[in-house]
């Protein structure tokens, strides 16, 4: 490991334990808007007045980035820019076959329902969305960037 990649996680564990779904047990932490709210409320600025990161650098949205990652749903739910796999669609009439890939464009948070919807640009080109919880699917790639830089 880098000393980048040494500090990074040095800050994200000190802000897992602080802001992190496993000492906040906070249902909202199933749901991506929360998380990346709670990212953008508490974390972003603790990055910036406590550990110098200038706001909105790389640097800031990669620590965003993992902190999301690592806080969201258990931790292995698919972001923007992940590539995945599908599994099943179970409630779709007309799904999308098994073992199509595809690319997470955007997560939509449906607060009414308390659930997520992949927006998907699938590999085959048909557009439907995925239902987190609902629908099975296995995150095949993880996107390294900074997936929340504005």
């Amino acid at each position: 490991m880098n000393p980048k990649e040494r500090y990074i996680n040095t800050i994200i564990d000190i802000l897992n334990k602080k802001y992190g779904k496993s000492s906040n047990q906070r249902k909202d932490y199933e749901l991506f808007a929360s998380v990346l709210g709670y990212a953008t409320e508490k974390v972003g600025p603790e990055l910036v007045n406590i550990y110098g990161i200038e706001d909105h650098s790389d640097l800031y949205y990669e620590i965003i980035n993992k902190f999301v990652r690592d806080n969201y749903g258990d931790g292995n739910n698919a972001l923007p820019g992940d590539r995945i796999r599908l599994i099943n669609m179970p409630d779709d009439p007309n799904p999308i076959e098994p073992n199509t890939k595809g690319t997470v464009i955007r997560i939509i948070t449906i607060p009414s329902y308390s659930e997520d919807h992949l927006s998907v640009k699938w590999d085959n080109g048909r557009g439907l969305q995925l239902i987190v919880g609902i629908d099975e699917f296995q995150v095949i790639e993880e996107d390294k960037k900074n997936n929340f830089k504005q």
